[in-house]
Order: structure tokens, then C-alpha cells, then sequence
């Protein structure tokens, strides 16, 4: 993404208009984060439990915005965020189609790969009732036949669970799974990592350890 960044301005204006103060643009470029249009480089040792924890690769971009809260802020940067990519608003076009009971992984990945950047690509999972879905990962989709323990109790009791998986690629991890209603039914389900159980660092850590492991 970092070849569409020019000086940082535009998105910089996209979170004014979101409401924000502004926003500050980093890129990820020969192993170092950076200002766009800038030879300086902010402190590395501040930002390398950053670039560790979420497997920041060569281009990435880094939207950081600012504003009298912190909704209004996060609501800066995921607005500056979302107008870089023109493949994320081609998704937002073509998925018309309402997510039913039926729905299956193909139908779910566009949307699945918004809200993962909206949660700052921690690892999210979403299938339906009846068809298993995706998994989420460092910015793509690792896995479309996936399904996990929280996931299908959310499904079987029609409301928000929130417990250490006991099973599945994320076995010993906190996870929230949120059910997508419909007439008093979980049509589908969209599961997290919940980063209010312990440090997001740690977590993310713990994962990369365990599949290492």
C-alpha cells in the first residue's frame, strides 16, 4: 500500500473529514518505519514491540489518528484507512447480497477482510449457520473451510460468548465470538481475539509461539 502514499496529506485530510483532528502516516520501508516524503525516521526502539506484534512486511502502512477522543481518533484513522484501497470499496460494492444461514466462506471473505482491518488484522474468524467460513490473519484469509469452538457455541446459544478457546488453531487463547442476528436466530458469527482478557502483544505472541512450537 506504501506505493500510494504521496506526503500523507490526503489521508490526512480523509480523517478531518471523518471528524478527526488529523492523522499521522507511517510506511514500512527497507526494514524501517518512516515518515512519507521524509528522511526522518521516528525512534526505532518505541516502535519495534509494534512492528514484532503485528508482522508489519516491506510497503505496509501505518494510519495513526488523533482527535479529543479515542473513538474519534480510531474513527480518523479506519476512515483514511479504507479510502487508500480501491479494492476495499470494490468489495463494499459487490457484497449485496445479506448474509443468511446459508452463506458460505466465498460470500464472507470481502467482509471478513474489512472488519480484520478494522481490528488491526488481529486474527478474526466469520462463517454462518449452515456452511463454515473464513480465517483471518496478517491482512489475508489463511483459511475458507474454518470453523472453532466458540464460534458454533455462539451459534447453538444465539448470544456473545466470551471464553478461552478449548479446542482448534486458537486452543489456550481468549476469544470473543459475536452472533449476527436475524429474526432472534444467529445467522452467522464473527469471532476475535479478545484482546480485554491480557496485552494484545502477549497474545499475539503466545499464537506465534504455539504454531512455532
Amino acid at each position: 500500500m506504501a506505493h500510494l502514499i504521496a506526503l500523507g496529506c490526503d489521508q490526512r485530510d480523509e480523517a478531518v473529514r471523518a471528524g478527526a483532528a488529523g492523522a499521522t502516516t507511517l510506511v514500512f520501508r527497507d526494514g524501517e518505519l518512516s515518515f512519507p516524503g521524509d528522511s526522518q525516521h521516528p525512534p526505532k526502539e518505541q516502535l519495534r514491540p509494534l512492528v514484532e506484534a503485528f508482522e508489519i512486511e516491506e510497503n505496509d502502512v501505518i494510519i495513526v489518528g488523533s482527535g479529543l477522543s479515542y473513538d474519534v481518533a480510531e474513527r480518523g484513522a479506519v476512515s483514511a484507512s479504507l479510502a487508500l484501497g480501491s479494492d476495499s470499496a470494490q468489495c463494499w460494492q459487490e457484497g449485496s447480497q445479506i448474509i443468511s444461514r446459508d452463506t458460505g466462506a466465498e460470500e464472507l471473505k470481502c467482509l471478513a477482510l474489512a472488519v480484520h482491518e478494522l481490528v488491526g488484522r488481529l486474527p478474526l474468524s466469520m462463517r454462518s449457520r449452515n456452511q463454515y467460513g473464513v480465517r483471518c490473519e496478517g491482512g489475508g484469509i489463511i483459511d475458507t473451510d474454518y470453523t472453532g469452538p466458540v464460534m458454533e457455541e455462539a451459534l447453538r446459544r444465539n448470544c456473545i460468548v466470551r471464553k478461552t478457546a478449548p479446542s482448534g488453531a486458537y486452543a489456550g487463547v481468549p476469544v470473543v465470538a459475536v452472533p449476527i442476528m436475524k429474526n432472534r436466530e444467529a445467522v452467522a458469527v464473527i469471532s476475535v481475539v479478545d484482546i480485554t482478557k491480557g496485552p494484545v502483544f502477549e497474545i499475539l505472541h503466545r499464537i506465534k509461539r504455539d504454531r512455532e512450537e
